[in-house]
Parts: structure tokens; sequence; C-alpha cells
């Protein structure tokens, strides 16, 4: 399976860990935000460029089909979307989550989390759309660090970054500052994706002044090395 090959193989390279997968969906772990991130961008690189069978990039069905944009008059139309697509969702864990406790899976023996941050994590994965990558406030903020300070992890994942607003999470009654990210190369997805269900801006948030649960935005980007940041995927 072209899919399921990619993504492993792209982990080992990003130095990440797979928990667990259900169907067509992974969780991974990485030790770094960077890490996760970079998987992240290149995971969406490299499934425009797998030979895809014609019949299924042809078909015209939605989720599958190749997406061509014009760049310029004289130019050829230039592919952004290209056989499958995976939504991808990043959660940086964090002290204030309480703890993550760690258990080995009765059935694959492969050690996993438990905690707040790992549920994050999952709801995160569920809110984009195909060839999307979702980011907590977390994750933004250090990538806005790196982007203003101009680190070479910056220089070497170029990539545009969009605010998207806040995601309501009725089971933790939580509402979850989020926005997008796409590689550089594919920017031309952001003006693509369709409005998010459930997500409002962070003005129209604030103006309506909710309290019937807590808007989690976490002032402290994770730095603890012992933490892991999460990347789920359908």
């Amino acid at each position: 399976d072209l899919h399921d090959t990619l993504l492993r193989e792209l982990l080992v390279r990003h130095q990440g860990y797979e928990i667990t997968t259900a169907g067509d969906s992974f969780q991974l772990a990485f030790h770094t935000i960077g890490d996760a991130v970079a998987y992240c961008l290149d995971v969406q690189e490299k499934l425009m460029v797998q030979p895809w069978p014609p019949g299924f990039v042809d078909c015209h069905l939605p989720g599958s089909e190749t997406v061509l944009v014009q760049q310029a008059r004289l130019k050829r139309p230039k592919p952004v979307f290209h056989g499958v697509r995976v939504r991808m969702g990043i959660h940086a864990s964090n002290s204030a989550e309480g703890d993550l406790v760690t258990q080995v899976h009765l059935v694959t023996h492969r050690l996993m989390y438990v905690g707040l941050s790992e549920l994050i994590g999952r709801e995160v994965s569920d809110i984009g759309h195909g060839g999307q990558i979702i980011v907590t406030v977390p994750v933004v903020r250090w990538l806005q660090s790196n982007v203003l300070n101009n680190t070479l992890w910056a220089q070497v994942h170029p990539m545009v970054m969009q605010e998207l607003g806040v995601h309501h999470i009725d089971d933790l009654n939580i509402d979850l500052g989020i926005a997008h990210i796409v590689p550089v190369s594919l920017k031309e997805r952001v003006a693509l994706f369709a409005p998010l269900d459930e997500v409002v801006s962070r003005r129209s948030f604030i103006a309506a002044n909710y309290t019937g649960s807590n808007y989690y935005e976490l002032l402290h980007s994770p730095h603890q090395s012992d933490r892991p940041s999460y990347v789920a995927m359908l």
C-alpha cells in the first residue's frame, strides 16, 4: 500500500514512533515539535509524487482527483492535489495538561500514551480536510518563534501558516485555538480548503463571550524533551 509504506518510511527519517493504527488512520509520537511538523510537511509533498494508479487519480471522485491551478499565462498549470489526501493534526503536550501515562498495548505490545494531551491530539486529527495540517496554539507559537528568528529549522522547512479560529471539543468541554500549515510548495491549497465545520473566528468567539467551556490556549509552549508531540492522521 503506497500510503502506509510512505508514512512509515518517512517516520523513520523524522525520528517518529508509531503508537497505533486503526483502519487507515495512524497515531504517532515525536520527541520535538520540529520533528512532528517536518514529518507532516514532508508527507504532504511526497504524497504528490507517488505512482498512484491512473484509475484512482482520474476517477474525479472527491478526495482523490488531481487539482491544478494556473500560475501564469505562459506556464503550465501546477498540481496542488494528486492522489490520496491525508488530513493531519499536531498537538504538543504540556505539563498544564496533567500527567501523561505510558501503557503497553496488550495485543501489539507497543507503548501507548494516555492523558489529556493524547485525547486532544486525536480530536485535532478529525478537524481538517484531506491535505490539511491542523496545529494547536503551542505548535503555532513554536513555529512563529522559529520564523521570527529565522532559525535553520525555519529555513529548511518553508511553509505557510494561517490562523483558523476556535474549535469546540464537546467531550472535553474545551475551546481549542487552531491554525493550519502547508508546505510553501503547496501554498495554493490554502485558498482551496473549504471552511471547517464548528470552527469560529477568534474575534467572534470573544465577542460571543462564551462561558460554558474553557478557552484552551496554553500560554507557554512546551520545551520539555521528555514530553512528546503528537501527530494523528486519517
